[in-house]
């Protein structure tokens, strides 16, 4: 009976806890899903918002008149408000020879070498720019001037916003889950602890996963479920969110320990009500098998010991 009741102890926490991994992992890839797509439409309006900026800035007569001069110092000096007054992060000016004329970033880490060769690697209108340890959604546009058949090309311009780890974190949709953002097997950006980077890194080495496809990963031991979407340009970046399975299942260890409790306490029960019962179908057949050994004896005079009041 004691072993049935074990086995049976055994099989409700076996099956207890696969049934809430399974529960805690679909939960955590729709979260997973959900979280990674609401971001990617939120980087898409927040680039909608930066091609508007830079479609208002290129159709201006000053900045037109500012390139007309291909002079830079000319340039330079007369775009520095622009970085100002639309917010953003990064601004390069290149005439039609691929000279920058203006650059201007609101980081002192970024120098002006590195954009020149950003500014030759985009050819699109679209690009992720990462210089200086910092990453810019950038959008490039064509600087024209004159109409009807007249036009001439001036250059082009690069506007830029900064991607920040805190500007992700803060945008309420990772506020409790660890992100990272990598392009061609290195990690540029990332809430990860530092030392994480390397065997993110590694993962990315040994599979090719497809957006939004789940994979399990591990950082110094720890299980996470990770999934991302791409964001594009000439040179896109993918978005990876993080969701810890051992932190998720914390609680079934805890369900675990509670019902191996609740079990030991039923199996110590249950062994103590056995032993109370058997003792009370078997004491009078003890009692029998010592009278028939005192009448083997001879002893007649033999008395059972009798308890209850029947």
């Amino acid at each position: 009976m004691l072993a049935v009741v074990c086995v049976l102890t055994a099989t409700v926490l076996v099956l207890v806890q696969a049934r809430m991994r399974r529960h805690v992992r679909t939960d955590l890839v729709s979260t997973l899903r959900a979280e990674s797509a609401v971001y990617a439409e939120i980087e898409n309006a927040r680039h909608g918002q930066l091609e508007q900026s830079a479609a208002l800035i290129e159709q201006q007569p000053f900045l037109k008149a500012l390139m007309s001069t291909n002079d830079q110092i000319t340039v330079e000096d007369g775009s520095a408000s622009i970085l100002e007054t639309s917010r953003t992060d990064l601004l390069a000016l290149e005439n039609s020879d691929g000279e920058i004329l203006g650059f201007h970033a609101r980081s002192d880490a970024v120098p002006l070498t590195v954009a020149k060769t950003l500014m030759r690697g985009s050819s699109g209108h679209q690009d992720w720019w990462f210089a200086g340890g910092h990453l810019y959604d950038v959008s490039l546009r064509p600087i024209v001037a004159g109409s009807n058949g007249n036009e001439r090309v001036l250059g082009r311009m690069a506007l830029g916003r900064e991607l920040s780890r805190q500007a992700i974190l803060q945008s309420a949709v990772f506020g409790k889950v660890a992100f990272a953002i990598e392009r061609s097997g290195a990690v540029l950006l990332s809430s990860l602890p530092a030392n994480a980077w390397g065997e993110f890194e590694n993962s990315l080495h040994q599979s090719a996963a497809e957006p939004a496809t789940i994979q399990e990963i591990d950082f110094e031991g720890e299980r996470y479920l990770d999934s991302y979407v791409e964001l594009p340009g000439d040179h896109p970046v993918r978005l990876y969110s993080f969701q810890s399975f051992d932190q998720a299942t914390n609680f079934v260890r805890s369900l675990n320990q509670l019902l191996l409790i609740v079990g030991s306490i039923v199996i110590v029960s249950g062994a103590f009500f056995l032993f109370i019962l058997s003792r009370q179908i078997t004491r009078p057949l003890e009692q029998l098998a010592i009278g028939a050994r005192q009448l083997e004896l001879g002893d007649f005079e033999f008395k059972f010991h009798v308890g209850g009041k029947d």
